[in-house]
């Protein structure tokens, strides 16, 4: 698959927390790992319901921006 880019740093402060863009970049290259999607996101819930709820579904929410961003730059 050839590299593809994105502004991941837009789509954090869309959600208004420039922190976010790590996740939103965990959701986008969730597709490209050897074991399924599902797996890091749910290690994101994990960590976010464990340390920081209240950031929780917010974070959910960037890494799944990530994935819907990274899909609809495939060609």
């Amino acid at each position: 698959m050839p590299l593809q880019a994105f502004d991941a740093a837009e789509i954090a402060l869309e959600f208004g927390d420039i922190r976010l863009g790590n996740t939103v970049m965990l959701g986008a290259m969730s597709d490209h790992l050897p074991f399924p999607a599902e797996v890091l996101r749910d290690a994101v819930e994990a960590r976010f319901a464990q340390r920081k709820p209240g950031k929780r579904d917010v974070n959910l929410r960037a890494f799944d921006a990530g994935r819907e961003r990274a899909a609809a730059l495939v060609v």
